[in-house]
């Protein structure tokens, strides 16, 4: 999980207070939008991800609960934090987010006018306009006369679709299934376990020895997901799985094993 971009905006428009609104429509609004913007650019669009959603959701709705505006929340944490701590299950190279907040905003074109906004914004607008970024989540909250919006993007290479457990048996022997979200050719994709201990050697099938880490076979559904079957070989210790290439690889999964 290699970097984030973040970008903040405040809004203030005073204009007639609004009722209540559909805010999902709103966010899937601010969405098509986006992609509309990148299209304009000659950048693909960006996919859908609820997962990144929902983290932004809950940053909108803490920044009103706790009385604030910014990236950084009362945790002390950034969106990189945020995510590696309420969004576990996903794997990513690159994350970024942008946030807004309007004040008595005209419901009817504020999804229109906050992706303006963005883009009349030099950090905004590099957010929406990053060639790395994939996928996209959208987080609005309406309270009263308050209106934020929160943008979270991602380059994102696998999503868990099992909870991660707090701590694993030496004994058992573990199965996962995830999503592939990347956008790389599959050839070569592995998935890479690292040891406890850097210096411990493996004997893989062909015979080579890998030291401090091993390879998990990847064992693919029709569906497009994927499984892995993980034993402990080097004992009770900090795992860290991740995947990617035996050249490139990404680690980001943290496991306990007693």
């Amino acid at each position: 999980m290699k970097g984030f971009l973040i970008s903040l905006i405040l809004l203030w428009i005073m204009l007639p207070a609004f009722a209540e609104v559909d805010t999902y429509k709103l966010e899937l609004e601010i969405w098509e939008l986006t992609n509309l913007e990148r299209l304009a650019h000659g950048l693909p669009a960006l996919q859908y991800d609820e997962g990144l959603a929902d983290l932004a959701r809950y940053h909108s709705a803490n920044m009103y609960r706790q009385g604030y505006t910014g990236h950084t929340d009362r945790e002390g944490l950034d969106v990189d934090g945020r995510a590696r701590k309420y969004y576990p299950q996903m794997l990513y190279q690159t994350i970024g987010e942008n946030i807004a907040r309007y004040q008595n905003a005209e419901m009817k074109n504020v999804a229109a006018d906050n992706v303006k906004g963005w883009m009349n914004s030099p950090g905004h607008r590099a957010n929406i306009l990053h060639p790395d970024y994939t996928y996209l989540g959208v987080g609005v909250v309406v309270k009263g006369k308050d209106y934020l919006a929160t943008q979270n993007f991602a380059t994102p290479i696998t999503v868990a679709l099992d909870k991660i457990p707090k701590s694993i048996s030496v004994k058992e022997n573990l199965v996962l299934r995830f999503s592939y979200l990347g956008q790389n050719d599959l050839e070569g994709f592995m998935a890479i376990l690292s040891y406890p201990d850097p210096k411990r050697e493996y004997l893989d099938p062909s015979g080579q020895i890998v030291v401090g880490a091993e390879p998990i076979p990847v064992s693919w559904n029709t569906d497009g997901t994927f499984e892995l079957q993980i034993s402990f070989k080097a004992g009770k210790g900090i795992y860290h799985l991740g995947f990617g290439t035996a050249e490139n690889y990404l680690l980001g999964y943290t496991l306990k094993v007693n």
